[in-house]
């Protein structure tokens, strides 16, 4: 796997998941595959997170009425 492409968010974790559980009954050539394949989806991941961080929008309620915001990631992370 050199590219990660057309992958949920939740299928990439489910085979970070998988890797992981390869990874404890593995040979050494086998795991460096393996932690190469990793680094791949957890980068995949960490974009998709990064995306994800300029749409959501936060309701607040000030004075009894609704009010959007920007997610700030900063403020929270």
């Amino acid at each position: 796997m050199e590219t990660v492409q057309n992958v949920s968010f939740e299928q990439a974790i489910t085979d970070l998941e998988t890797i992981l559980q390869k990874l404890e009954h593995t040979t050494l050539e086998s795991s460096i595959e393996l932690y190469k394949e990793g680094i791949l989806l957890a980068d995949y991941c960490s974009k998709l997170v990064e995306n994800f961080k300029g749409e959501i929008i936060l309701l607040q309620e000030e004075s009894g009425k609704l009010h959007e915001q920007q997610f700030a990631a900063d403020e929270y992370f």
